[in-house]
């Protein structure tokens, strides 16, 4: 999977709006919540001008949903949601949380979101989740 494959833009942009938000609340399975405390708790260490509050919600679902002041902006998992909302499709989250913490991680090091144009390809223009599910079919 290289940096410009559908799976890696879409893993991006849900990494890039649970940097950027600052009243998160994130719906997963329970056994995902400690793996979540700890990338939030490394993002507030890391990038203190965007502070940000948390809250985990038990889910029994098989996805992780991504909300901003209970809008819902980003999920992982089988079930895709609006098109308003970014969507990284799995049925195997234990995969793609390796990949999201990766990607968290790689944004964090290159001084997202306090720089201009390191956030990755897509980072400088609106998302597009339209056609971003349209690679993914692809």
């Amino acid at each position: 999977m290289g940096a410009d494959s559908a799976l890696t833009r879409a893993i991006d942009e849900w990494s890039r709006r649970f940097l950027r938000s600052v009243t998160i609340t994130l719906e997963a399975p329970k056994i995902h919540h400690e793996r979540f405390i700890d990338l939030h708790n490394m993002k507030n260490e890391a990038i203190p001008s965007v502070y940000s509050t948390f809250k985990v919600i038990e889910n029994n679902e098989a996805c992780l949903d991504l909300r901003v002041d209970e809008r819902l902006i980003g999920r992982i998992g089988y079930e895709p949601p609006s098109h308003d909302t970014v969507h990284v499709p799995t049925r195997d989250l234990n995969i793609v949380l390796d990949l999201i913490e990766a990607s968290i991680q790689k944004l964090i090091q290159a001084g997202y979101p306090g720089c201009v144009g390191c956030g990755g390809k897509d980072a400088l223009e609106p998302w597009d989740e339209f056609a971003s599910r349209v690679r993914l079919s692809q």
